[in-house]
């Protein structure tokens, strides 16, 4: 077996470890965030109530029905769904406003591209919250945060990203797990930076803003920092390789 397919079959067994752990040690991994995030959202001085609720063993089996478990917030806010005729004259806006700047070639089409499914998604979720649930004229007077907003599967996929793109490259396993540790670390810290980020939006400045808040602390970051952590490994590595070759 060569070494690069050493390396390879570590990474696989290191996947293998981390969703066993993420398995059976759910509750200490979220109960490790949600301190971390109750600081922080009394930092920012958002009310709520921390709720220890029966949790869900997911090594037995997930459950066919969601419901809540270990420690919860619940977030009192003032939210309520747009009207369907004010909601419509919001979505024309975005889209008028969305095609208009595609049509600017001064900006870079990458960022156009990301900017429309920004769009779709925005219109996507006023939709829903004013044609589908909540029901005008019912609002939402309480948001629950628990152990399904850990992070968990992200930080699964970004070591599956990490782990079959990077430790079949040539080079130090070291390089490979260090940069692999280290997005794993940043991940969890941002994920708590995030909830909290998108509750105190929410409470402060309300429901509009908090939408695109929530998306673009979401996808978006995750994505560049699985791909900042990819790059800054392979050009350590390179330099790595290109130290040894004597260049």
């Amino acid at each position: 077996m060569t070494r690069n397919a050493l390396h390879m079959a570590i990474g696989v067994a290191w996947l293998f470890t981390l969703v066993a752990a993420l398995v059976f040690w759910t509750r200490p991994f979220w109960t490790f965030q949600a301190v971390l995030t109750q600081r922080l959202l009394d930092f920012a001085k958002v009310p709520y109530r921390l709720l220890l609720l029966p949790v869900i063993d997911l090594s037995r089996g997930i459950p066919v029905y969601y419901r809540p478990g270990g420690r919860t917030f619940v977030v009192p806010v003032e939210y309520s769904s747009l009207k369907p005729g004010l909601a419509l004259l919001v979505i024309l806006l975005l889209v008028i406003l969305g095609l208009a700047l595609y049509q600017l070639k001064r900006i870079a089409l990458p960022i156009r591209v990301s900017f429309l499914f920004l769009l779709v998604l925005v219109v996507s979720t006023i939709l829903y919250t004013s044609f589908v649930s909540p029901v005008p004229p019912h609002a939402v007077n309480r948001l629950s945060i628990d152990w399904q907003y850990s992070g968990a599967v992200v930080l699964l996929l970004a070591s599956l990203i990490f782990v079959f793109s990077v430790f079949p490259v040539k080079g130090p396993l070291w390089i490979k797990f260090g940069w692999l540790f280290g997005m794993l670390v940043y991940g969890i810290i941002w994920n708590v930076v995030r909830i909290s980020v998108v509750l105190s939006t929410l409470y402060h400045l309300g429901s509009m803003p908090f939408l695109l808040t929530h998306y673009l602390t979401g996808i978006y970051i995750d994505f560049i920092y699985i791909v900042a952590f990819y790059s800054l490994a392979l050009s350590h590595l390179a330099r790595r390789e290109v130290s040894e070759v004597g260049w």
